[in-house]
Order: structure tokens, then C-alpha cells, then sequence
């Protein structure tokens, strides 16, 4: 069974079929983290976008805690497209399975098949938009 089987329910898949997820699977690693595990370090280099497959994470900054993520949900994006390092620290909040994509994977999925490198991009794009609108939100209250 494909780890990415089930994905395309999930914004940063939509708009992919069974066959481009079996098709860019090859691209993903799965990477396994203990709960407690920082998996992203705030100020040090991230090359990866991570997509939970299972569990939770704690996203903070210095001693704020900013939001958590679930399964379905992706992180480590701002990094990987702007190259600056990490905004913020990600710890596992209980065991977490991650399908990791990096430079090259990324470079190597717009060589694949640039029409789902375009869906994915505008995927991400969107879930970056919603995000900001939500930090917006915040800040008005």
C-alpha cells in the first residue's frame, strides 16, 4: 500500500489522482519521530517540506508556542522556498510518520511532470495564504 495513497483528500494534494501520487511517490521519503523529537531546529537550516502522515507536532518560537499541526497538515515550506533558515522550532507531540520532500525531490518532480509540479505549487501557495489570513485574524483580535 502507497504511503501517499490517501493524500490526495489533503490540500497540498488536491487535484492529484491515485496514478500522480503513485507517480511522485518516489520522490518522498518517510521519515519516523519519537514524541519530544525536534524534528525542525527555529534558526537552523531546513531544505524539507514535511506532510504528516500520522500524529501531531508543536510549532514555537523561543518560548511561544504558535500552533499545532495534524495529520494531513504540512510544514517546513517557508524554509524551502525562501531558503532562509527555520522561522520557528517543530517538536513531535506524540509519535509522528512524515513523508519529506527536499530540493531535489522538488527540482526532480518539476523534471517529472511539470503540470502536477504546477498543482503542488499553487497547493502550497494556497495553504500559505490561508495561513497568513489566520495569523491576520489573530493579530485583529
Amino acid at each position: 500500500m502507497s504511503e501517499l495513497a490517501n493524500c490526495n483528500a489533503h490540500s497540498l494534494f488536491g487535484g492529484f489522482s491515485a496514478d500522480d501520487l503513485e507517480k511522485i511517490e518516489p520522490l518522498f521519503r518517510i521519515r519516523l519521530y519519537k514524541a519530544g523529537e525536534l524534528i525542525i531546529t527555529e534558526g537552523a537550516p531546513n531544505g524539507h517540506i514535511f506532510f504528516l502522515l500520522s500524529g501531531s507536532v508543536r510549532v514555537s518560537r523561543g518560548k511561544h508556542v504558535l500552533i499545532e499541526f495534524h495529520a494531513g497538515d504540512s510544514f517546513g515550506e517557508i524554509e524551502m522556498l525562501d531558503t532562509q533558515p527555520a522561522a520557528a522550532s517543530i517538536t513531535a507531540l506524540e509519535p509522528v510518520k512524515a513523508a519529506c520532500l527536499d530540493h531535489n525531490g522538488l527540482y526532480a518532480l518539476y523534471k517529472l511532470d511539470t503540470r502536477l509540479y504546477s498543482i503542488f505549487m499553487m497547493n502550497l501557495a494556497r495553504d500559505l495564504a490561508r495561513r497568513l489570513r489566520r495569523m491576520d485574524e489573530l493579530v485583529e483580535e
